[in-house]
């Protein structure tokens, strides 16, 4: 991890968060197509073996006549590469449907994604000004369908705090929109229970670096079946410190996540901390 790496690590962050919700107007009946328009340039291109769409009213248009179907897109690999207001990639996936089929079959699928995005500088959430996609082959070895809802609306959120966190021009308004009312953050010996404690924190302790990576190396999140998802996420951070040293260290978080399909973003209510390998110093 190179410190560019680190400094860029928002940006990917808010690709990625708008990766997770462009899955989820397919996945959830509840989520809104708005949601959806909202992560996308008005002069996006998609090509789709659904047609082409050379704009975002016509994507709407085309996306108004779907079918209601039961889908599921499960991440095999996205590569993200970083250029000047610009991002692009490549994502493959494992697609799931039930519906498409009139025998009710599983329909399982590959799927290419090849991205691009433009970035805004009063947000680190980039829109998609580019989505192209093309289907490989069958998926083998599926047998049964799997919801992962709660997987990309939990992803979805995480990412989007990640790029806020690590914005190096952050605000603590837009947080505002990823926090639940009743918030209880343990991130310390104190928890923090809403915005104005979430501030101190960015004041203080997140201000002791220069910049901040945090790099997801598992993750898994389940309904709960009461409009509540729970998510372990595993992180391996790494930071910047103001002399140019490094710190580094590990952790896991337990969060408990409002969901609301129609929102722009579930909500963080809960989240626990255990620390996997402590903060420490490691320059070379």
């Amino acid at each position: 991890m190179n410190d560019e790496e680190i400094r860029n690590s928002y940006r990917e962050h808010g690709a990625l968060a708008q990766v997770y919700r462009w899955w989820q107007w397919y996945e959830h009946p509840d989520s809104s197509l708005e949601n959806q328009l909202d992560i996308m340039s008005p002069d996006i291109v998609i090509n789709a073996p659904s047609g082409l769409a050379e704009n975002r009213d016509a994507y709407a248009e085309m996306a108004a006549g779907f079918p209601t179907m039961q889908n599921a897109h499960i991440p095999d690999s996205i590569e993200l590469i970083l250029g000047d207001g610009l991002v692009s990639g490549i994502a493959d996936i494992t697609y799931l449907n039930l519906g498409a089929q009139p025998d009710g079959a599983l329909t399982a699928m590959k799927i290419h994604y090849e991205l691009g995005w433009v970035e805004r500088p009063d947000t680190p959430l980039p829109l998609f000004s580019s989505i192209a996609i093309t289907m490989p082959g069958v998926a083998e070895g599926e047998s049964e369908f799997r919801d992962v809802y709660p997987v990309s609306r939990a992803r979805s959120l995480a990412h989007y705090y990640l790029a806020l966190l690590e914005d190096p021009n952050r605000t603590l308004a837009p947080f505002a929109e990823v926090f639940a009312d009743d918030l209880h953050l343990a991130f310390g010996e104190v928890p923090l229970e809403s915005l104005d404690d979430f501030n101190n924190l960015l004041e203080g302790t997140a201000s002791t670096v220069v910049a901040s990576n945090h790099v997801i190396t598992a993750f898994d999140a389940t309904s709960n079946g009461d409009d509540t998802i729970t998510a372990t996420i595993d992180f391996d951070w790494y930071g910047i410190l103001p002399d140019g040293g490094r710190m580094e260290a590990a952790t896991r978080h337990t969060w408990l996540i409002d969901d609301v399909p129609t929102d722009r973003f579930a909500k963080l209510r809960r989240a626990d901390v255990e620390q996997i390998r402590p903060f420490a110093r490691v320059d070379a």
